[in-house]
């Protein structure tokens, strides 16, 4: 890091890093993993009829033309399901267990933040030990990270999956944090304090029903994985609880100082796995703070029985729909 940029440039790049907090928000370790089935050969696995092809400048549907938007990027934020300590033997890549896809429209001047549920059944390619692609799965896109080292090589594979998700939409860079982040950017605040909505102290002592709690390191680890613990079978509520989170986050982080802003993100920087230089990250972080912020999109869909995992089913038409919202225009 320069630390003798001009106030503007640090500006720029520590909003980015309180970007970055996005991603923290549904790690959760679960006892063993989703179950694998097989990748169909032919056809779509989530039963697409049509998928808009993302290399087409216009499109036809329902008798409506739609121009690919020319100035659109994406950017996808992981938060990557994996301990300290297996950080440093190397021994698990972890599971890509937060995913949001980072969109930014500059013809507009907006851009809005779609989080995509880690139970989403997808295209998932499995990595050989030399890091050669092999075969396709039919499985959780969260597992879609647990294949190569647990580098910049998981990440990028994890991309593949979100494009393949997507109908091809181009990915523009990747960032990644693992699960030690969540108590460091939540300390780095002074705490987030919670209203706890409903009984989760399967997770915490202090989480009942009604309490007001100011979550430090411990608790706010805690409060944004609670899932198994508390009974709930699905990602839904959880997913709930950390765009909450977020939000309150973001909220007290604007008022550090910019000491602590660069000391946060020097800490951030030594966790972080990115394609990303820091002048992307600056110029992103720029267009963060001076866009319209639209808010965050959902993919619809439907959770089914697994062999041992409820799986996200998401809604073909919905999946269509988002793509077009997200990079066409209707003429």
């Amino acid at each position: 890091m320069n630390k003798t940029a001009s106030p503007l440039k640090i500006a720029a790049i520590l909003a980015a890093a309180a970007a970055l907090v996005l991603m923290i928000f549904t790690v959760s370790r679960l006892a063993g993993s989703p179950a694998r089935g097989a990748f169909p050969e032919q056809g779509d696995p989530a039963g697409t009829k049509w998928r808009p092809d993302l290399t087409e400048e216009t499109l036809e549907l329902d008798g409506v033309t739609y121009a690919r938007r020319r100035r659109v990027e994406s950017y996808l934020i992981l938060g990557v399901d994996r301990t300290e300590a297996q950080i440093r033997s190397g021994s698990n890549p972890g599971q890509a267990d937060l995913l949001l896809l980072l969109v930014l429209d500059a013809a507009d001047s907006s851009f809005r933040v779609l989080p995509l549920n880690r139970d989403t059944m997808t295209q998932v390619i499995v990595l050989s030990p030399d890091g050669s692609m092999s075969n396709g799965r039919f499985e959780p896109i969260c597992l879609s990270h647990s294949y190569g080292t647990g580098g910049l090589d998981s990440c990028l594979n994890t991309v593949r999956s979100v494009e393949y998700l997507l109908s091809g939409a181009e990915i523009d860079g990747v960032i990644a944090l693992d699960l030690q982040s969540i108590g460091l950017l939540n300390d780095a605040v002074g705490g987030i304090t919670v209203t706890i909505d409903k009984d989760l102290t399967g997770a915490h002592p202090s989480f009942t029903p009604g309490a007001r709690v100011t979550l430090d390191a411990e608790t706010a680890e805690a409060y944004v994985r609670a899932r198994v613990l508390v009974g709930e079978d699905d990602n839904l509520s959880r997913m709930d609880r950390q765009m909450d989170y977020m939000n309150a986050w973001v909220k007290k982080a604007r008022g550090l100082g910019e000491k602590q802003l660069m000391a946060l993100l020097e800490q951030i920087e030594a966790i972080c796995v990115t394609d990303l230089t820091e002048k992307r990250l600056s110029s992103i972080a720029d267009s963060v703070q001076k866009y319209e912020n639209r808010g965050f999109l959902f993919l619809d869909g439907e959770y089914v029985q697994g062999i041992a995992f409820n799986e996200f089913h998401a809604d073909p038409v919905g999946v269509r729909d988002m793509v077009l919202e997200l990079y066409y225009a209707a003429e």
